[in-house]
């Protein structure tokens, strides 16, 4: 699993063959929000997932000092507990975090001569 944040965006990145190994159907696998799936890499084997500020997934934010930390779930759950499930279960819970630059300030003094 890995994880990257931006200040408006992550992404989550897992091993394809890894599932298969384990069973698990990588197109049943979404975020919080059952909408955001992830896209295989047919060339790498990268299961990617992905959010943003305009389609957040699910994802909380929070913000510490000055950091803005990500955090969401990769599942295979679904909101409805009336559906039979025919696969594996998985349920990662990831967050990363994106660290905010200082802002530096300058303060001056203009003197009339």
């Amino acid at each position: 699993e890995q994880t990257v944040c931006g200040k408006n965006s992550g992404s989550v990145t897992l091993v394809g063959c890894l599932l298969e190994e384990k069973g698990i159907d990588f197109s049943s696998l979404h975020l919080n929000d059952q909408t955001c799936t992830g896209q295989m890499n047919e060339l790498t084997h990268m299961l990617t997932f992905n959010f943003n500020s305009s389609n957040t997934c699910g994802t909380v934010a929070t913000a510490e000092n000055n950091q803005l930390i990500y955090k969401n779930t990769i599942t295979t759950q679904n909101s409805s507990s009336d559906n039979i499930v025919r696969h594996n279960q998985l349920y990662i819970d990831f967050s990363c975090f994106y660290t905010q630059p200082d802002i530096k300030t300058v303060a001056f003094k203009i003197r009339d001569r």
